[in-house]
């Protein structure tokens, strides 16, 4: 996975008129440079931007391409059509709307960010069981190796026969849930971990917690529980918390 390269908070995002700029044929190669420098090191303004942006990282970060797919005939017949819906559309809107990436990338971006300050999970070993539960075998096994989709079966499988999950379950269907980016359901699964005091999971899933709010776009929820965990002396992802707080890229 490559690494985006931290925001510089002197050099902000470039708007999409900037990136258009770039693409003209007479754009010197120091412009189109520090444009690409700026657009890859900060987080997209909006969907449009982010759209640019994912098409030039699947083209070699190729302005000359942007410019022959915003000009070629299927780019203006897609530019005439969406003025005939909607005749405020800028070229911006019909960008996106021809890519259709915008707003998966930009919520990719921040999973990747993420992943930057949180541990890794490896999960248990795979011989490991629930009271002799072959299901949760089987679903942590599904968890280790990235089986999603099979994880989550074999996870409302174990919930419609256990009723109430204890903590371990919560936590890997939190994190499997995580995964799969449905940060919604993985808020409730960590939060119920979070919430067993005897739990051994407990400090991790209050993290796993927060970064399924923040990356749920429920920021003012995540910001007051990180800072709870910052300033608690027993908490012992503290370092993490106050990462997740401190970058800007996120919020």
């Amino acid at each position: 996975m490559t690494e985006m390269p931290r925001e510089n908070p002197h050099a902000p995002a470039p708007d999409l008129e900037e990136i258009l700029k770039a693409c003209e044929p007479g754009a010197t190669e120091e412009f189109r440079k520090t444009t690409l420098e700026r657009l890859l090191s900060t987080e997209p303004r909006d969907e449009h931007t982010a759209g640019a942006r994912a098409f030039l990282e699947a083209n070699g970060q190729d302005f000359d391409a942007l410019h022959r797919f915003l000009t070629s005939p299927h780019g203006s017949m897609r530019r005439r059509r969406t003025r005939r819906l909607v005749a405020s559309l800028s070229l911006a809107a019909c960008l996106a709307v021809s890519l259709g990436l915008g707003f998966r990338y930009a919520r990719e971006t921040r999973h990747r960010i993420m992943e930057d300050h949180l541990f890794t999970e490896a999960g248990l070993p795979v011989f490991a069981s629930l009271e002799g539960d072959r299901d949760f075998h089987d679903m942590i096994s599904a968890y280790r190796t990235g089986e999603v989709e099979e994880g989550l079966l074999l996870l409302r499988r174990l919930e419609s026969h256990d009723g109430a999950p204890n903590d371990t379950l919560s936590y890997y269907g939190g994190w499997l849930h995580y995964l799969d980016r449905s940060y919604a359901n993985a808020e409730e699964r960590f939060s119920k971990a979070a919430g067993d005091s005897l739990s051994v999971f407990r400090d991790k899933a209050a993290l796993m917690a927060a970064a399924s709010q923040c990356l749920d776009k429920r920021k003012n929820e995540a910001r007051r529980l990180l800072k709870s965990l910052e300033v608690d002396p027993r908490y012992t992802l503290r370092r993490e918390a106050q990462a997740i707080l401190s970058d800007e890229r996120l919020w």
